[in-house]
């Protein structure tokens, strides 16, 4: 299943960098992909939480897909990270899926990505 597409703006943070923060969800998720905009000659890095996940080289516009996703546990942050604080501000949205938990819910009974 596929949830809400989530789009958010870029805000400088402490380092003086855009950063995008995409808040945590009370529910696992699977990360398919990422499409973004920023400033001229800019790159971006993408972290969960303060895990290095992927690069981006071009960060004025770009488009990342995640054949296999990347699983994102429920209460963790994704972020995307320019090297830069100025020029206009930055824009992206993520899509993400459930990872086919509610098929395996159905199953199952156990709709949890994270299983051990």
């Amino acid at each position: 299943m596929w949830f809400p597409i989530d789009t958010a703006v870029g805000k400088v943070n402490q380092d003086g960098n855009y950063e995008i923060q995409f808040s945590s969800s009370n529910r696992d998720r699977v990360l398919q992909w990422i499409s973004l905009t920023g400033p001229s000659g800019s790159t971006v890095l993408v972290y969960l939480d303060t895990i290095f996940m992927d690069t981006t080289v071009r960060g004025d516009f770009n488009r990342a897909d995640y054949m296999a996703g990347i699983p994102i546990a429920k209460g963790r942050i994704l972020r995307l990270v320019w090297n830069v604080g100025t020029g206009g501000a930055p824009n992206a949205s993520i899509g993400c899926t459930d990872g086919g938990t509610t098929t395996q819910e159905q199953l199952t009974g156990n709709s949890n990505l994270f299983t051990g």
